[in-house]
């Protein structure tokens, strides 16, 4: 039964496993956090594999059935002066936000807010400046990985079209030997699409600077949207403006709708930080922009973000069902760019979800059940 079920959804074409272990949230400079909380990555392991004849590579060269940390860690650039390897594997995590805008170089922007008391004012502030992703190869390692988020290039060589999918396996969890305070639940994972280099035999700089800028189509996933802690609650209420009667504790809440950072918000704006979900607040979409989808039918349960540009999708729901579909992957060498934060927008960025370590999982698959509607738009 069990190879019956396997064959009639046609999966394990490709199957790859990411995973990424001992997360640990400690004290150093805050952000969305009030009490001097950050997070701080103690150790990452990152395994990628791939079966079935597929094959997944750090460089879009050295192909194999799985790739690790090291080999993220330690992949060389065939071109580096005109596309430098950017993935960024830090030991310290900030919370950060973002609404899905890509820049010109292929980068999803991002920015790193820190609150501060206003004395005058007698409220906490938020005030936030853009971050940049860190060439690996300019930070020391070990004790030394700076950046705020992770992110890092995969390359896929298929050897036909195919759709991607997340697997039911995919999600952000407590290591077992923590205790859960809620920070999985602030979570997010993209996934961006570069572009594809039909040819099999590609040179490395020809994959290696595949990009396509701001109209880069961008899935974002919020695993664990539906849990909350009872500080996380509080926080909901509190600072966000969500009425106690629509959230309670526990995994059985709805997605709620946030406002990603679009901008840098200088201190001297003095925005107020129970704002920072306000649209009716002096200034707020200078700086903040609606991070919410909407249906689009036959890609349910991916939901279009109300972002800058058309192509963001957010995958919803957030435990992946079997065979969650994500993007269309042509024949050919295609690169995607993954990422991985804690949202401070997010309602359980709060002073008491520190002091935990998380793993992080995603596992993807092929199959060849086509959606209706298949996503990218070509």
């Amino acid at each position: 039964m069990k190879n019956d079920t396997r064959a009639n959804r046609k999966l394990f074409l490709l199957v790859i496993t990411v995973l990424v272990t001992g997360i640990m949230l400690s004290v150093a400079t805050y952000a969305w956090f009030t009490a001097n909380q950050t997070v701080t990555i103690e150790r990452m392991n990152v395994q990628i594999q791939a079966a079935d004849g597929i094959e997944i590579s750090a460089t879009g060269n050295i192909w194999s059935t799985s790739i690790s940390t090291a080999d993220l860690i330690n992949v060389t650039a065939a071109n580096p002066e005109l596309h430098p390897i950017t993935n960024q594997i830090p030991d310290n995590l900030d919370p950060v936000s973002t609404i899905g805008e890509t820049r010109a170089n292929g980068l999803m922007r991002m920015f790193k807010g820190k609150v501060e008391p206003s004395e005058s004012l007698g409220i906490f502030t938020l005030n936030a400046e853009e971050v940049q992703t860190i060439h690996h190869n300019n930070v020391t390692h070990p004790g030394g990985h700076t950046g705020h988020y992770v992110a890092f290039d995969v390359f896929l060589r298929l050897t036909a079209d195919a759709p991607v999918a997340l697997t039911n396996r995919s999600g952000v969890i407590p290591t077992a030997t923590t205790p859960d305070t809620g920070i999985k639940n602030a979570t997010r994972i993209a996934f961006i699409y570069h572009g594809t280099n039909p040819d099999l035999n590609a040179m490395p700089a020809a994959v290696q600077q595949l990009n396509r800028g701001t109209s880069a189509p961008v899935v974002m996933w919020e695993p664990n949207y539906n849990a909350h802690t009872e500080s996380g609650r509080a926080n909901a209420i509190s600072r966000h403006g969500i009425p106690a009667a629509s959230i309670q504790t526990g995994n059985t809440n709805p997605r709620f709708p946030y406002h990603g950072l679009r901008a840098e918000i200088p201190a001297d704006v003095n925005f107020p930080l129970n704002a920072v979900n306000n649209p009716a607040a002096a200034g707020f979409n200078t700086y903040f922009q609606l991070v919410e989808g909407r249906t689009t039918g036959p890609l349910n349960p991916l939901r279009l973000m109300q972002t800058r540009h058309d192509f963001t999708q957010f995958l919803n729901p957030g435990v992946a069902t079997p065979a969650s579909y994500i993007m269309n992957l042509p024949r050919g060498i295609s690169k995607l760019r993954i990422y991985f934060w804690v949202e401070g927008q997010d309602v359980d960025c709060e002073d008491a979800a520190s002091g935990a370590a998380l793993d992080l999982a995603l596992q993807f698959t092929i199959n060849t059940n086509t959606p209706a509607t298949p996503w990218p738009p070509a």
